[in-house]
């Protein structure tokens, strides 16, 4: 069974990415994981999601994303 076996990491990097891909902003789930820093939420954006951070970021100034 995949739970069983399932770290508390995975856990919520797996909850952090699918509420990310499905829409939820990126500071709504960066308060639910307790970080401080945004950018250690942003490491939970895959593909689509980083583009729109990305061009979001430069349009209001934000911290450059990787």
């Amino acid at each position: 069974m995949i739970l069983a076996s399932s770290s508390p990491h995975w856990m919520r990097h797996t909850h952090a990415s699918r509420v990310l891909a499905r829409g939820a902003e990126l500071i709504m789930v960066r308060n639910n994981l307790r970080h401080a820093p945004i950018w250690t939420t942003s490491s939970y954006l895959h593909g689509a999601e980083v583009k729109r951070a990305r061009q979001f970021d430069q349009a209001f100034g934000g911290r450059e994303l990787p």
